[in-house]
């Protein structure tokens, strides 16, 4: 079973007018192998949105937030830079693959469920804030009320909640699931409508996606495909 991080990166993305192609293929490729074979990353996982936008959801399982600010990541970027440059200079620009990005760094509060690390074939993922004096309570519905009902679906793997480092909304929840249908079920309903749940009433923003997988790279098999290209 993939491991548990102490941090997550977050990247959300629309493919740029006419890159649809070209987006895919460095995802595909390139990029998800570049970075996850840096030290600290234990894997990379890709999904297309079903419901909510950006339409590219991708998390980067990491051993902290602090992963994203050292020396590997740091020389990931110059790498890229570089091979950037050198098209250019060759009168082959890359051009602007993504846009609506949204890339949020984050540290991990809680995972729970059956299978808390295990990569599900589908996500929902809750991005939410609340102010100040409402933090208490919303981690108290989570930790009481919410936790308990929904993890106790058997279609519903593990649960990770994040507190945002950088970026925004501060929280994050990712649910991994068997199934698409999860969402739509009367125990998932119930599970968001407890008796607690008038703080969600309250919530100041949330920004809810439903993705299904499709790619998955850890850190041992990068850092071989990588060691082929140098």
């Amino acid at each position: 079973m993939p491991g548990v991080g102490g941090g997550l990166l977050l990247v959300l993305a629309d493919e740029a007018p006419g890159q649809l192609d070209e987006m895919e293929r460095w995802y595909e490729d390139d990029h998800l192998y570049e970075r996850s074979a840096i030290e600290g990353f234990l894997y990379s996982r890709r999904y297309t949105s079903l419901r909510g936008t950006p339409r590219s959801l991708t998390l980067y399982e990491i051993d902290g937030p602090e992963v994203v600010h050292g020396d590997g990541y740091a020389k990931a970027w110059e790498r890229e830079n570089a091979i950037a440059a050198r098209r250019k200079e060759a009168g082959d620009p890359i051009p602007q693959r993504m846009t609506n990005v949204v890339r949020n760094e984050y540290a991990l509060i809680s995972a729970t469920g059956r299978h808390p690390g295990e990569a599900g074939a589908f996500i929902w993922m809750v991005r939410e804030d609340v102010p100040d004096d409402l933090e208490a309570a919303l981690t108290r519905w989570y930790d009481e009320e919410h936790l308990p009902l929904i993890t106790a679906l058997p279609t519903v793997r593990g649960v990770r909640r994040y507190r945002a480092t950088v970026g925004t909304p501060r929280y994050l929840t990712v649910y991994d699931l068997a199934t698409a249908g999860t969402v739509e079920s009367d125990a998932w309903k119930r599970a968001f409508a407890t008796a607690g749940a008038g703080v969600l009433a309250q919530r100041s923003e949330v920004i809810e996606n439903l993705g299904q997988f499709f790619k998955y790279v850890d850190h041992a098999d990068a850092v071989r495909e990588m060691a082929t290209r140098d």
